[in-house]
């Protein structure tokens, strides 16, 4: 017997009403889906994170929508709603970086900061670092919504959506954020 769920042609609200039917096996087509792209967006939310890292927050991303399910309405797109779990989680992977940052800093520890990438001739790499630096210079609130705006394509009307905040937060955000890099400049 195959199994339907793997069909390419099930849309997002046919697996979310699998998942919830108690169907785990409809979560492999959304992960292929968009795992992708959470673990593009949690590299890009953390600069500092590794790729093992970008894979573990993806993992837990998947596992907390299981989680958040019954709270789950198809009112915007599931890629909005996953992008706001991975936001959370890069957040959430942050403050316990910065906590142990700050308690190792009062222990006297030498160090304990994130080894930076040793530099290449490739340009693009280049491109890509110039690009890191400045985002990581942005206040979180900002990256944020930089990241899902411009390098994930992704409407006002989503950001707020899963961000879980107004539209006019995303768009003043966005503003503050763009004034930020050009003064960078």
């Amino acid at each position: 017997m195959t199994d339907v769920c793997t069909a390419p042609t099930d849309s997002d609200a046919e697996l979310v009403a699998r998942l919830r039917a108690g169907r785990p096996d409809a979560l492999g087509p959304l992960y292929i889906r968009y795992g992708a792209d959470v673990r593009r967006l949690a590299l890009r939310l953390d600069p500092a994170a590794d790729p093992a890292t970008a894979d573990d927050i993806c993992q837990s991303v998947f596992l907390l929508f299981l989680d958040t399910l019954p709270r789950y309405e198809e009112r915007g797109r599931l890629r909005s709603w996953l992008f706001g779990i991975t936001t959370r989680q890069c957040r959430a992977r942050r403050r316990r970086w910065w906590n142990r940052f700050r308690i190792h800093r009062s222990s006297g520890a030498a160090s304990a900061g994130v080894a930076v990438g040793s530099a290449s001739i490739d340009r693009r790499l280049e491109a890509r670092q110039a690009v890191e630096q400045a985002l990581e210079r942005l206040p979180d609130a900002q990256r944020e919504v930089l990241v899902l705006h411009h390098l994930e394509g992704m409407s006002i009307q989503e950001i707020a959506l899963a961000l879980d905040i107004s539209e006019n937060a995303v768009s003043t955000r966005l503003y503050r954020a763009r004034r930020t890099m050009e003064a960078d400049r």
